[in-house]
């Protein structure tokens, strides 16, 4: 298929251009510098400010990273810049900035008096760059406040959300990780999960784009990772939040958190509650050859959730600390549906017959997770060892009833049993996740090392049962599940010269699995052992210019549910089901990249994903029966070419921009589907922050991003496009905060899919009620000081198979 443009809405285009054009206007020129204490060692986390000469509120502002270094952009004029860290005394700088310009090394003095002050913290950008990935701050997103962790995500700039399978742009899918661990948990039950966070919780998401041999190998072209926020300072602090949403129905969810440090004793809690409705608008056409079968599904999806999670850490000592933390969660994620299927005469294009079905599904869902660890800091450089090990569990119970019934012209035979039917589908799973992990850091002068090893036991059984009330017959089956996965890894990175800098990685997996299907009394047994390789290097002949290069081996293997072959009965003529033979994915994933003074980003990338795997439609043109089995069944290419430019105007208005351009190209083995599919596609985002008044205590987002049509494997994707706003109040010195936001205003969000199997053309496109206000207040009391240390659960790899 050659790419070609594809038709787009005139006001769409003037918004675009109305976002882009400024990026050509606005010719500003870099600060950059770095800062030491009076050991000569770099400082992290110092607020720098530079200020217009011309005015104290054009003020633009960063934090030093972890070597010290700082970099800012500003028209040309006359500035100061002002460095501010507790402990430090407070030094500025005059410059008249004409080009770009690098300051001396700054070298900060203690200043033991001003322990108890205040000190003003600076704003993080919205969204930052790094090697291997990029960062959105949740906390300086307008459109993200008040949101739940599902919402949140949607709104993280690449991430893309479509029927509970989270994918980035032009890339594929991707796992979850909270905290460096992997969520053993898939499809629904991640979504449920994610749903009782908040974005109160969040302090950033990342999107790792090339995941180093440390990270766990499981997950296709990335891994997201959210992190939650960290309690650092010594005091007291909490906040209370309440959120309502409107969508096609209400919802609404409370919270609370609380933060405590005192000496060598901290501990950080919070309690969510929340309660609402969804509505979910799903619709299907199927073009048999001698008539048209057109499915609707409306769905309202409830979701009634408490969640909590409790940390508490001590400190030895300078060099110790340990600490537990327990996370928990109860919903019931229930759903009722009202499925209307009319057979139509392609010649008449009247309605032959139709099948009424009505259904109702009840479930419960708990998980409860505890873990461990400790740290230790060998020595002053920078040695460090760390302990850790968990427990997950999960379980949840599903039980549908539904009833069918059709009706048929006189003389007309439908190709499906139309008589009435009422039958029961019920499912119990109970899953329990062992980990235990050790990680080793070494930075020499010659190098920085990293070594470590990680242990998992997976045991995972699930019962499942069908019966036909109607005809009395009932089916049963008992899958369990055990996975037991051993890894070892090492990591080298070395700076060169002052330009260059690399890292190379090697992670070994040792994986054992055995499912049982009693059913089918069937044993399968499988062994295999993996190398996963990751190579970085980095060169930066000048200040404004860096190129990066990185390639990763990576491994997806199939949800627990994927390998369950019993059968899940929506309807009487659809089920899906899945596949205890499937192969796990292995994807290689190389990037070449270019930023230049760190605003303008180019990126060429590369994948290949062999043994790829998904629910496949499988249609008979005999019975119009309906069967989505996961099959591995293609090869899948992809490669691209994405750009990133980010901009400030002022302190008023900040922008990210991003453009892609991408082609995928799959090799189809499964003789249902056609054989290749091939083409190009595309998308353009774009989210703005505004600062509407000289206090900054108002602020606005708007967020638009377009989706060009697009082939993924089996399917052809429609384009799609959604714009979000924001608006955010800060009230009584910032600690009462008030939020509205609107996503998916023109309800323009959920793209057709088409697909053929058979040569039988299908068509589908979900709504899942993207289009809702959000509402929010957020009030924080107590000390400043306080902010939540938050210690990260091992086992995020494995319980993100789960949910």
């Amino acid at each position: 298929m050659i790419f070609k443009l594809y038709k787009m809405p005139d006001f769409f285009k003037l918004l675009l251009f109305l976002f882009f054009f400024p990026l050509a206007l606005h010719a500003q020129y870099k600060v950059s510098g770095i800062i030491k204490d009076q050991e000569g060692k770099p400082i992290n986390g110092v607020n720098i400010f530079l200020t217009s000469d011309a005015s104290d509120f054009q003020t633009i502002s960063t934090l030093t990273d972890e070597l010290g270094k700082f970099s800012l952009m500003g028209n040309k004029g006359v500035y100061v810049v002002k460095i501010s860290q507790l402990n430090f005394k407070q030094q500025q700088i005059s410059i008249n900035l004409t080009s770009d310009t690098v300051l001396a090394a700054i070298t900060l003095e203690n200043d033991s008096k001003n322990l108890k002050e205040v000190v003003i913290t600076g704003k993080k950008a919205v969204i930052e760059y790094k090697l291997d990935r990029y960062v959105f701050n949740v906390d300086q997103s307008v459109t993200a406040m008040g949101n739940d962790g599902m919402e949140t995500l949607r709104k993280t700039p690449g991430v893309r959300i479509s029927d509970d399978a989270i994918s980035l742009a032009g890339k594929g899918a991707v796992k979850v990780m909270v905290n460096d661990r992997l969520i053993s948990l898939s499809g629904k039950d991640l979504t449920n999960y994610l749903q009782s966070l908040r974005s109160e919780d969040i302090s950033n998401i990342e999107v790792i784009t090339s995941p180093s041999a440390k990270y766990d190998a499981q997950g296709n072209s990335g891994l997201i990772n959210i992190n939650l926020k960290k309690n650092k300072k010594e005091d007291f602090s909490g906040d209370v939040s309440l959120g309502y949403t409107q969508a096609s129905h209400p919802g609404a969810n409370v919270g609370a958190g609380l933060n405590y440090k005192k000496d060598k004793f901290s501990a950080t809690s919070t309690l969510r509650v929340g309660d609402g409705s969804v509505n979910q608008d799903n619709q299907e056409k199927i073009f048999y050859s001698d008539y048209l079968r057109s499915s609707s599904q409306k769905t309202r999806n409830y979701n009634k959730y408490i969640s909590g999670r409790i940390s508490l850490d001590y400190q030895f000592s300078d060099r110790a600390i340990a600490g537990i933390q327990y996370a928990g969660n109860s919903s019931a994620p229930d759903s009722k549906d009202d499925i209307l299927v009319n057979f139509i005469n392609p010649s008449t294009k009247a309605v032959a017959g139709t099948i009424n079905t009505t259904g109702k599904t009840d479930s419960k869902v708990n998980y409860n997770n505890l873990s461990a660890f400790y740290q230790l800091k060998l020595d002053t450089s920078g040695k460090r060892l760390s302990l850790g090990t968990d427990y997950f569990a999960y379980k949840s119970d599903r039980n549908r009833f539904f009833n069918s019934y059709g009706t048929a012209d006189p003389g007309v035979q439908l190709p499906i049993d139309i008589a009435p039917t009422d039958a029961n589908n019920w499912g119990n799973q109970n899953m329990k996740i062992y980990t235990a992990n050790v990680d080793l850091t070494l930075p020499y002068k010659w190098a920085r090392l990293e070594f470590g090893g990680k242990l998992s036991f997976i045991k995972n059984k699930n019962d499942i049962g069908f019966r036909n009330l109607t005809v009395d017959t009932t089916q049963n089956d008992v899958f369990s599940y055990n996975e037991n996965i051993q890894a070892l890894y090492g990591t080298v990175q070395k700076k060169l010269s002052d330009q260059w800098d690399a890292k190379v990685g090697l992670r070994f997996e040792s994986t054992h699995t055995k499912g049982i299907s009693a059913s089918l009394n069937q044993t399968n047994n499988n062994t295999y052992n993996s190398f996963f390789p990751s190579a970085y290097i980095s060169y930066s002949p000048q200040a404004d210019h860096k190129f990066t290069a990185n390639y990763n081996r990576r491994i997806n293997r199939p949800s627990y549910e994927a390998l369950n072959p019993f059968r899940w009965y929506a309807s009487v003529f659809s089920y899906s089901a899945g596949n205890p033979f499937l192969r796990p994915e292995i994807i290689n994933n190389v990037e070449v990249s270019h930023v230049y003074k760190d605003k303008l980003s180019t990126k060429l990338y590369a994948s290949k994903t062999s043994n790829w795997f998904e629910r496949v439609t499988f249609i008979s043109p005999d019975n119009s029966l309906q069967a989505y089995i996961y099959e591995n069944y293609a090869t899948f290419y992809n490669a691209g070419l994405t750009e990133s430019y980010s901009f400030s105007v002022g302190d008023r208005w900040e922008s990210n921009n991003e453009a892609s351009a991408y082609y995928n190209y799959s090799d189809i083995q499964l003789d249902v589907l056609v054989g290749k599919t091939k083409g190009m596609s595309g998308y353009v985002s774009t989210n703005n922050s505004f600062t509407l008044n000289a206090a900054r205590t108002i602020f606005a987002e708007v967020n638009y991003m377009y989706q060009f049509p697009a082939p993924i494997t089996q399917y052809q994707l429609s384009n799609f496009h959604q714009l979000d706003i924001g608006f955010k109040f800060q009230f009584l010195n910032n600690k009462l905060r008030l939020g509205v936001n609107g996503s998916d205003v023109f309800k323009t969000g959920a793209p057709t899919i088409v697909g053929y199997t058979n040569n039988i053309r299908q068509e589908y496109k979900n709504y899942a009620d993207l289009r809702r206000v959000v509402f929010s207040i957020n009030y924080r009391f107590g000390s400043d000081k306080v902010k939540p240390r938050q210690k990260d659960a091992g086992n995020k790899a494995e319980t993100g198979r789960a949910l």
